[in-house]
């Protein structure tokens, strides 16, 4: 599974080898037994799950059990959402620019905005 390591203001406080099908573990650090970490690893039935798990997990305020109901309900969709909502994720990163002029998120090199305010100005 990998390795987990716990880190406190860029230190290394400990880190330890997972394994899948382990139980919680719990790993409190001596000089900071104010901090508890505790993982709790799921055997997956698909190595494709774990990894869509793995992915979802990684956005902001999304933990590992709403990275596994998000990914299982969208298998229990049909195969066209998924694939739209992937292509809207591609899109999203390969497409977004940014204005030259305010460097808000637009689909032009200049936003509409300030495109607006360009005109105005003329």
């Amino acid at each position: 599974m990998g390795w987990e390591i716990l880190k406190y203001q860029n230190e290394t406080l400990c880190e330890r080898k997972l394994k899948i099908g382990d139980p919680k573990l719990l790993f409190t650090i001596d000089h900071f037994p104010q901090i508890i970490l505790i993982f709790v690893l799921m055997d997956y039935p698909s190595k494709v799950l774990a990894k869509a798990v793995d992915e979802i997990s990684g956005l902001p305020g999304i933990g590992r059990k709403t990275a596994l109901r998000l990914a299982l309900h969208l298998l229990k969709q049909p195969n066209s959402r998924a694939v739209s909502l992937g292509n809207s994720l591609i899109n999203l990163v390969s497409e977004i620019k940014y204005c030259k002029e305010c460097h808000n998120f637009s689909d032009f090199d200049i936003c509409e905005i300030c495109s607006n305010e360009k005109e105005a100005k003329s």
